[in-house]
């Protein structure tokens, strides 16, 4: 999903960012160079990584949040007033 149109003053993140927000698309990730910068400090690659390879560490990072909450211990649950 891309904008139209360029909004005046507001950059590719925040415009992305303002279609989301107006679509509830709330299980997907912008496609800009802020993200890209972000993955490639995170990961400490030496080139900035293209959409393929940002998708694919979102599909690694997916799996791995996945499998932590399945793993996670049952216990009591914590209340507010516990």
């Amino acid at each position: 999903m891309t904008p139209k149109g360029p909004l005046r003053g507001i950059g590719e993140f925040f415009a992305q960012g303002i279609l989301f927000r107006g679509a509830r698309i709330v299980d997907d990730i912008t496609h800009d160079e802020q993200l890209r910068l972000a993955v490639q400090r995170a990961y400490r690659l030496s080139a900035l990584p293209d959409r393929a390879e940002v998708l694919l560490v979102l599909q690694l990072f997916r799996e791995g949040s996945r499998q932590s909450l399945l793993s996670r211990p049952r216990g009591r649950r914590r209340t507010v007033d516990a």
